[in-house]
């Protein structure tokens, strides 16, 4: 009787891994978790407690110049248990269709998956801290034309090494980005004089997750 409940009890935690595959802990480097994407407050600050669900990512309308046209990063708020320093400073990233098909960017000259810089670290002192990632460069928002008024998905996985040497990886955290064109941008000549362009402090100026950029090359 004990051996058939330890086994059910595998099959089912098995089921409930091969389900929730953003958490797989087979994976190397499971002493890193991705939590979640952190948004900015009215001060243009990171706050943990601050988590998107889903984004929105403006690619950019035909009549704007080159002041909105930014890469959009996800500020990835990265949790470790791991009593040492630990430095981030590349991820691979996939774009996917909302079936989970990856895009196709041949045409283009682009590849997907696809490695991008990043720079981020958790102090050996805390459980966590926020790696900043461009997981759309510039030169795929141009190619993301076809997915204006969809959403994609966007795969990325963090990896590094600590202080010690020793290498540390994430799951794959999927995030949901909203593509539109135009949706998030204004000119800078459509605001009125008694009008405060509030959305324009931030100093990236990106048409990202509901903050219009003002551009002024327009």
């Amino acid at each position: 009787m004990f051996k058939n409940s330890s086994l059910s009890a595998v099959v089912i935690v098995a089921s409930l891994l091969a389900c929730n595959d953003a958490v797989d802990l087979n994976e190397r480097g499971r002493d890193a978790f991705i939590t979640g994407h952190v948004d900015v407050d009215s001060s243009c600050r990171m706050t943990p407690e601050l988590l998107l669900s889903g984004g929105s990512f403006d690619v950019g309308a035909e009549n704007v110049g080159k002041g909105c046209k930014k890469a959009y990063k996800l500020n990835l708020l990265v949790d470790t248990q791991l009593r040492d320093l630990v430095l981030f400073d590349k991820a691979q990233v996939t774009l996917s269709d909302a079936a989970g098909e990856a895009l196709d960017f041949s045409a283009q000259g682009l590849s997907n998956p696809f490695d991008v810089v990043t720079a981020g670290r958790v102090a050996n002192d805390k459980n966590e801290g926020i790696v900043g990632t461009p997981v759309i460069p510039r030169k795929y928002a141009d190619a993301l034309a076809g997915q204006v008024g969809e959403s994609i998905i966007v795969s990325v996985r963090l990896s590094g090494e600590t202080a010690s040497g020793d290498a540390v990886s994430t799951q794959m955290f999927r995030f949901p980005v909203d593509i539109c064109k135009g949706c998030l941008t204004r000119c800078s000549t459509t605001i009125k004089v008694n009008e405060d362009p509030y959305a324009d402090r931030c100093a990236d100026n990106a048409a990202a997750d509901g903050r219009v950029c003002i551009d002024n090359g327009c």
